[in-house]
């Protein structure tokens, strides 16, 4: 299965790396040019001036240690999270094709969740178009396409802007859209003031052109600051282009005790639905792991 098979892959390359002992400060692609110590988490610390928006921090996964570490590390995790939306949307097991969009794709841990969910249910072709502006992401993109082209599925990824590729090329129709913490990305990276222009040129330039019976899947941060309160523009420009669709809101919940963080309805477990193994669990990852976050999940109305 490609989780697996990219976790191994990434897994040996990221080994490799770190036999070659650390970045030359010419090799260091550190915002501010000195790499922290990697002590005994490796890149951990990197992710997570990424993830939390360190001010004087790495911006983005502009290293190629970084790329192959962040796949060991959340994979399984963000694979997961997607399948949870699997129990929401019971038309998904109505479909003769999926054909996926993801914007922001990264390693594509939604195409691993969906290749684990067609061979426990429909097995329909799946054809897979990922969007990845970050150009780190090539050699495990190359990876991907490999494997797929040996298991009979689809895959295929541009490093382009989507909405913009979208403006001049012909769209891609596309039953499934998936947003993957693509939201906190734009304000971790301090383009927040483009948000509302994002969500309104998806709407418009995208899901405008989706099947009437498709789904469109965010999953991301568990936090106001971080963009969880914008979803419902996007909800808005939908539905202002006379779309209609069924929306349910999901979390995990953690022991959660702030309210605000009750986003509408908890999934009954937070457990990882593929766990990674005993390796990658010791060497990347943590026992206490488990999914988190906020879904919200629209269900485009079905054609008449």
């Amino acid at each position: 299965m490609l989780l697996e098979h990219l976790t191994n892959y990434c897994d040996e390359k990221y080994q490799e790396q770190c036999a070659r002992g650390k970045c030359s400060i010419d090799e260091c692609t550190h915002d501010h040019g000195s790499c922290p110590q990697p002590g005994e988490n490796k890149c951990e610390l990197c992710l997570r001036e990424v993830h939390y928006h360190h001010p004087n921090g790495r911006k983005d996964y502009t290293c190629d240690k970084i790329v192959n570490y962040y796949v060991c590390r959340y994979a399984h995790k963000y694979a997961s999270e997607i399948a949870y939306s699997f129990d929401v949307l019971d038309c998904l097991s109505t479909y003769d094709k999926f054909n996926i969009l993801s914007i922001g794709c990264g390693p594509a841990p939604d195409l691993m969740a969906f290749e684990k969910y067609n061979m426990e249910h429909n097995s329909v072709p799946i054809t897979y178009i990922g969007f990845d502006v970050n150009p780190r992401w090539k050699p495990i993109h190359q990876e991907i396409v490999n494997y797929c082209g040996s298991t009979g599925m689809k895959a295929q990824f541009v490093p382009e802007d989507a909405v913009e590729y979208f403006r001049t090329n012909k769209v891609f129709k596309a039953n499934v859209l998936v947003l993957e913490y693509v939201v906190s990305h734009f304000i971790c990276t301090e383009q927040f003031d483009q948000l509302d222009q994002f969500f309104s040129d998806v709407a418009e330039h995208i899901v405008a052109f989706m099947e009437k019976d498709a789904v469109i899947i965010i999953q991301d941060t568990n936090h106001y600051k971080l963009g969880r309160d914008d979803f419902v523009r996007l909800v808005r420009s939908i539905w202002a282009r006379g779309q209609k669709f069924k929306r349910y809101k999901r979390y995990f919940d953690f022991n959660i005790n702030n309210n605000e963080q009750k986003y509408r309805k908890p999934y009954p477990s937070t457990v990882l639905k593929y766990r990674p193994s005993r390796h990658l669990q010791e060497t990347y990852c943590s026992p206490r792991d488990c999914c988190g976050g906020v879904q919200l999940l629209l269900e485009l109305e079905v054609k008449k």
